[in-house]
């Protein structure tokens, strides 16, 4: 009789049990642990019109043999500071770093090369994308309101092919623009994001954010599915070229790493290892002025627009860029020192001169001459 009265009881708490259950589910977000990646919405991807230069590239597009956020983006970044950092970065880490509204960013390389993107707010009204693809070596940044992207599983000249969650287009990197849509071309407002080595940060002794490897997913971090960056087999220093390409050169190594600069349609070159040996460059197009310098301290190059300044010097001790008319000084990433003028970047990045040909066959490569 006991036994009788007993099984309807567990019963109905086992009910309640799973009501509650339910609810909680639908009233609770999911911690990152759960690691799902925000689903796309139900929309096709709209082609661009016959013929057209989008066209083109969207008829050369490749998959890389994974599906949509097959490659997952961090949507839910975990940064600890340089300081906190120290205990799982080695000094020959390779690293990507922006500066944002919030503060200086850090990227190990053998994190992002997992994930490729990262969703992270630019200030309180904006959001930042900060990507990386590794077959291309390109890291750049792109800011505006309400971007959110994915991996769209694709590759256009082996780059990475995203795709933004509001509309599911596409939207190569290294073109910063869409190439499916209604209307196709829409451009995004590019940020740069440079390379580094942990030793040559943490030289510098500044303040930043390092991303950690708290990313909700299961990954082999620290090691890189591409091959080490200090190995001379490794897919980073071969000749191998993964995918096809929409335009082809020997006229350097395939992997040489350049800077690139896109001023609307018109393409240009610099090399870095001349621009270390230069120091800095002027250049002008179009009744604006750029300023083309390296960065000892960080060894990486860096462009910023000075046509108003086209006095600007260089104090390479205190990291910082001068105007004597204007007397008015700058950060070497164009912020403003005690005033609040910026300085613009326009959209540059580096890359393996491979995949900057095959997209910008028609770029000219400047002839630096020192100025000092």
């Amino acid at each position: 009789m006991k036994a009788n009265r007993i099984i309807p009881w567990v019963l109905i708490v086992s009910a309640i049990l799973l009501i509650f259950l339910w609810l909680r589910s639908w009233g609770t977000p999911k911690s990152i642990s759960d690691a799902e990646t925000p689903v796309a919405p139900p929309m096709e991807v709209i082609p661009p019109p016959s013929g057209s230069t989008f066209d083109r590239y969207y008829q050369a597009i490749e998959s890389g043999g994974v599906s949509q956020d097959g490659i997952p983006s961090i949507d839910a970044p975990d940064f600890v500071s340089i300081k906190d950092a120290q205990i799982f970065m080695q000094p020959d880490d390779w690293i990507m770093i922006a500066r944002t509204p919030k503060g200086i960013f850090i990227a190990p390389q053998e994190v992002l090369v997992w994930h490729e993107i990262i969703n992270m707010p630019w200030n309180d009204t904006e959001n930042f994308v900060f990507s990386y693809c590794p077959l291309t070596a390109t890291a750049m940044g792109f800011k505006g309101e309400n971007l959110n992207f994915g991996t769209s599983g694709n590759l256009l000249n082996s780059n990475l092919v995203m795709y933004d969650r509001l509309s599911n287009q596409y939207w190569p990197q290294m073109l910063g623009r869409s190439i499916t849509g209604s209307p196709p071309g829409l451009e995004l407002n590019p940020h740069p994001i440079h390379w580094s080595t942990w030793r040559d940060v943490t030289a510098l002794n500044i303040t930043g954010n390092v991303l950690t490897t708290n990313t909700g997913f299961l990954r082999e971090y620290g090691n890189d599915p591409y091959g080490s960056h200090e190995l001379r087999s490794s897919y980073y220093f071969s000749d191998a070229i993964l995918y096809p390409l929409m335009n082809e050169t020997d006229e350097w190594f395939s992997k040489k790493i350049i800077t690139g600069l896109l001023l609307g349609e018109d393409h240009f070159v610099t090399d870095p290892i001349v621009l270390q040996k230069v120091g800095s460059y002027t250049f002008q197009w179009q009744e604006e002025t750029y300023l083309i310098f390296w960065d000892d301290g960080l060894r990486t190059s860096r462009i910023l627009t000075i046509t108003p300044y086209p006095d600007l010097t260089i104090e390479s001790e205190t990291r910082t860029l001068f105007s004597p008319t204007a007397s008015l000084t700058w950060d070497y990433d164009g912020w403003p020192i005690d005033h609040e003028t910026h300085l613009q970047a326009p959209f540059y990045y580096d890359a393996f001169w491979f995949s900057w040909y095959a997209y910008f066959p028609d770029s000219v490569i400047l002839e630096l001459e020192n100025e000092s």
